[in-house]
């Protein structure tokens, strides 16, 4: 596996139209949540992002957690196919988008992505 790339990306780019606000009727503010965007908003951001850790800030709004995204699969990294099957499949996909299609699994450039500002669930640009 390569290098760590550190990237930045402002909040509100991530498409959360998907997400259906009434999903936070029971949060608190500054809860942690998981969110997925691999169902609902698989060949946009979903392929991209994969499940984000967000905190809730109220009214909807969200701050999204830095994240590394390292292309693991199988067992062996913490993912095991009996149980993670379609997380391990959108991995490999989504690995095969970023390099051209011509990488080995596991062999693609983890990114930590740190997340700027905010972003509204049920929204997006």
């Amino acid at each position: 596996m390569g290098k760590v790339k550190a990237i930045k990306i402002a909040a509100s780019s991530v498409n959360l139209k998907s997400i259906n606000p009434s999903i936070a009727k029971d949060w608190e503010v500054n809860e942690v949540h998981p969110i997925s965007l691999l169902r609902k908003n698989f060949f946009n951001d979903g392929v991209v992002f994969g499940t984000l850790d967000v905190r809730y800030l109220g009214n909807n709004q969200v701050q999204i957690l830095s994240n590394m995204f390292d292309f693991d699969i199988g067992a062996a990294k913490g993912h095991p196919w009996k149980i993670e099957f379609f997380r391990n499949i959108s991995t490999w996909l989504g690995e095969q988008v970023a390099t051209g299609f011509g990488m080995a699994p596991g062999n693609g450039t983890p990114y930590l992505i740190n997340f700027s500002g905010v972003a509204t669930l049920g929204q997006g640009p």
